[in-house]
């Protein structure tokens, strides 16, 4: 079975769910969105993947603001500013 990490990033919680390829939530929850660090919410998204590494093939980010779904740059980040100039995929690569 295909399974994907869909991560929303909220101004005050991170909400993400385990996919089936039909779709279908197979888990869910919220953590707290850390909103003064960059590098600690980074973490924060990284214990997730962390989580489900072994059963998903791939993750997906929802998040305010602008941010290019090619490149992953962040162009503004709403409540999280510290991102604008950032770029999302190599940031979480890279942890």
């Amino acid at each position: 079975m295909d399974k994907r990490l869909a991560i929303d990033v909220g101004g005050s919680s991170i909400k993400y769910a385990l996919m089936g390829e039909d779709h279908q939530i197979l888990e869910q929850g919220k953590v707290p969105a850390p909103r003064e660090v960059k590098e600690e919410f980074i973490e924060a998204v990284g214990q997730l993947y962390d989580r489900y590494a072994e059963q998903i093939s791939g993750m997906g980010i929802s998040m305010a603001g602008k941010v290019n779904p090619h490149t992953g740059y962040v162009v503004s980040a709403g409540s999280f500013p510290f991102f604008t100039g950032t770029n999302m995929i190599e940031s979480l690569a890279k942890r």
